[in-house]
């Protein structure tokens, strides 16, 4: 199994890298999940002054990137 990255756009899926095949393969493709918030931390660091609403507005920000 060979793992290859790439950017889904428009419908197309253009690669970063070549891969080892030329002959046609079957690949699986796993997109992540919509929705990602950050979540709370706990243990030894639960008292910790982390601005949740910030760190939720730079993940869509990288998100909406791509």
């Amino acid at each position: 199994m060979e793992a290859i990255k790439g950017i889904y756009k428009n419908g197309k899926i253009p690669i970063k890298q070549k891969p080892l095949f030329f002959d046609p393969v079957e690949v699986l493709i796993i997109f992540p999940e919509k929705k990602k918030k950050p979540q709370k931390i706990g243990g030894l660091f639960k008292d910790s002054n982390l601005d949740y609403e910030k760190i939720e507005k730079d993940l869509k920000k990288l998100y909406n990137h791509y």
